[in-house]
């Protein structure tokens, strides 16, 4: 089996779920035989939030969801 087949059966999917009473997002990993592990939770800003925070809050979660996964994580060395 070459590196990248090797790569792609190992890879997963990612879950995110939003709850709004207590604001947070989880992230879970999908894996390939349908199990769902607990990746990360993290706080939603609050409403006052200014646009900067809201910004690093959404590139922090896109990174950790690219940084977990195997085939984006050659991406960022």
């Amino acid at each position: 089996m070459t590196v990248k087949a090797d790569m792609m059966k190992q890879a997963h999917n990612h879950l995110i779920t939003i709850d709004q009473e207590s604001r947070c997002i989880r992230i879970f990993r999908v894996m390939s035989n349908g199990e769902h592990q607990p990746y990360a939770m993290l706080a939603i800003p609050g409403n006052g939030s200014d646009k900067k925070r809201l910004q690093m809050f959404a590139q922090m979660l896109g990174e950790d969801i690219l940084v977990d996964s195997p085939v984006t994580q050659p991406l960022f060395g």
